[in-house]
């Protein structure tokens, strides 16, 4: 019989080790236990670590430090690849009293545009939000302090440390990443690394700690050729949009013209890791050693390169085909801007003669809606409203005038002649047709 940790209320949950489904007593939580294969406890050391979901499920995607005892799972990559980021790893390491966890967040990739109050400094070479593609950027000193609460073991989290300057290896590895990023033709990488530690009580009081390490990279990447063309086109139509309004100004007033903003680098960021370690008081120092080993060694294997290489390349032609349809409609919007200039003027006379048959229709539409004031205000005056006939030659244009005493006025289809003003909705009967109120509109 062994014994399992309810991770929502903190009570112990026997499992015979046959039941497929396990039930806390206390809160009813439902689990399922992972059958682990009994083999011969291997050693601390550097090894493949098998994926344990997934299509890669038994194979080694990654290799790193997996101490003595330690139980290791990793998630499904291929649910979470994407162009940025093919087959992102994530490796969870379980003590063998399941008193201390390690949790090891491979590299994760997006593209951020977002306008939020710790990028004020940088946000004058981004993009616009309203283009925004993927997360929000955070820094690392943001995420940090979000993982210290993430835990749901914890329930009272005290900040006692931290650590601010990054360790030689650390310091080593955020070069080697900016410098990838600059040998790559990005503009202005960056990036910071924070280290905190924390302890906090669970539900039954228990004393743990927690120790969460970050590290971020970020570059702007050169805006792509096809927006360069986009905004050229869309400069050539406002300069031909300001012309025409420079040309009619004394006749119309003006014309608003909506101004073009070009294009800015995007911030691609990338969480390069993320280590947190929960251990209880008595494990913690062993846990953390731990945490050390598994930050500086994690690794991805052969397979995982190819495998990255190939879904990388699945989705880049995708993207190429996509790309290939813009810039195909791009350049074909080009040459038809770029043909002769008694086209131009052709447009930019048309689009007068559109601007003033507007404001002629405006006018109309503005005297129409006075007229129909001024009948609406005669028919109060006089006490009438005014009805549609149904038939031609009873009023003009087609109109009968009835007191406004009346609530409904009938036309009979016999006699076309005839008509009947009544309050009684059901009408004089089937040889009369109800007539529609005109509110003004003849």
């Amino acid at each position: 019989m062994k014994t399992f940790v309810c991770q929502k209320c903190g009570a112990s949950i026997p499992w015979d080790e046959q039941s497929e489904f396990m039930f806390c007593p206390r809160c009813g939580q439902k689990y399922r236990p992972r059958v682990v294969t009994k083999s011969p406890r291997q050693p601390d050391g550097v090894r493949e670590i098998p994926t344990t979901e997934g299509r890669y499920a038994g194979q080694a995607l990654v290799r790193g430090f997996v101490p003595e005892g330690w139980r290791t799972v990793t998630n499904a990559p291929e649910q979470e690849s994407n162009i940025l980021s093919p087959l992102p790893m994530q490796v969870s390491y379980t003590s063998p009293g399941e008193d201390a966890f390690i949790t090891f967040t491979g590299t994760r990739i997006f593209t951020h545009i977002d306008n939020t109050p710790q990028n004020a400094p940088r946000q004058g070479q981004m993009i616009l939000p309203e283009r925004m593609v993927g997360w929000s950027y955070q820094d690392a000193e943001y995420l940090s302090e979000v993982l210290l609460t993430e835990n749901p073991l914890i329930s009272d989290v005290r900040l006692l440390n931290r650590m601010d300057q990054p360790d030689p290896w650390a310091q080593d590895h955020m070069r080697r990443m900016m410098q990838a990023a600059a040998n790559g033709g990005t503009i202005n990488p960056g990036g910071n690394w924070v280290k905190k530690y924390a302890t906090c009580r669970d539900k039954q009081g228990n004393l743990w700690h927690k120790l969460v390490e970050v590290m971020v990279i970020y570059c702007f990447l050169p805006i792509p050729q096809a927006e360069q063309m986009m905004y050229q086109m869309a400069l050539q139509s406002q300069q031909r949009t300001m012309a025409l309004a420079n040309m009619y100004a004394a006749r119309f007033g003006g014309l608003p013209v909506q101004q073009v903003q070009p294009p800015r680098p995007k911030l691609r960021w990338a969480v390069q890791y993320i280590v947190e370690t929960s251990a209880r008081e008595e494990i913690f120092r062993e846990a953390a050693a731990y945490h050390d080993k598994i930050r500086a060694t994690v690794e991805f294997t052969e397979l995982h390169k190819r495998e990255a290489s190939r879904v990388q390349d699945a989705l880049h032609q995708l993207a190429q085909r996509d790309s290939q349809v813009i810039n195909d409609a791009l350049g074909e919007m080009n040459r038809q801007q770029s043909q002769s200039w008694d086209r131009r003027r052709k447009i930019i006379q048309e689009t007068n003669d559109y601007t003033t048959n507007l404001m002629r229709e405006t006018q109309k539409n503005t005297s129409d809606t006075m007229h129909r004031v001024n009948n609406r205000w005669s028919e109060v005056i006089r006490g009438v409203n005014t009805y549609y006939t149904k038939n031609p030659g009873y009023g003009e244009p087609r109109v009968v005038e009835v007191s406004n005493q009346f609530d409904h006025v009938y036309q009979s289809n016999q006699h076309p002649g005839r008509f009947v003003a009544t309050d009684d909705p059901w009408g004089p009967g089937a040889d009369y047709d109800e007539l529609e109120k005109t509110n003004g509109d003849y």
